[in-house]
């Protein structure tokens, strides 16, 4: 798998940076991955946290490279129409960017004057307004 024409086991749809790609599925799965079933959930965990090959899950589990292929792949597919429906992730993202801002602003003190601490101000405002409603109870298992 070098070059530009390297394709990820979990989504080969088209040339891809593996490592991010293996990082957002990592996360995915951390948000998500309780709703895939556990046979997906089991082979994705070798994958992703195991960092085991396709060769390597497919003497644990008894089956062929394919199949596990397949398998991941669907798992993959599934855990984005999750992201895709419920936005964990990149609210996930939103927030971290905001708190990174925070942060900053935090950093610089009082060298920031009164337009970094208004600035403060705002971004303490819409982490407090924009809490999740559903905070603390996982999403609902849908079909897909």
């Amino acid at each position: 798998m070098a070059g530009s024409d390297a394709r990820d086991p979990v989504d080969s749809t088209g040339p891809v940076d593996p490592l991010r790609r293996r990082v957002r599925l990592g996360a995915l799965h951390d948000l998500y991955g309780a709703l895939l079933t556990p046979r997906q959930r089991r082979l994705m965990e070798l994958c992703l946290f195991d960092d085991l090959s396709l060769g390597e899950i497919a003497a644990e589990a008894g089956v062929t490279r394919q199949a596990v292929h397949d398998v991941l792949e669907r798992a993959g597919a599934v855990l984005e129409r999750y992201e895709g429906r419920l936005g964990l992730l990149a609210e996930r993202e939103r927030r971290d960017g905001m708190l990174s801002q925070l942060a900053g602003l935090l950093e610089a003190g009082a060298a920031g004057g009164a337009a970094a601490l208004q600035r403060a101000r705002e971004l303490v405002a819409l982490l407090a307004e924009d809490r999740p409603a559903t905070r603390g109870r996982p999403p609902e298992r849908e079909a897909l």
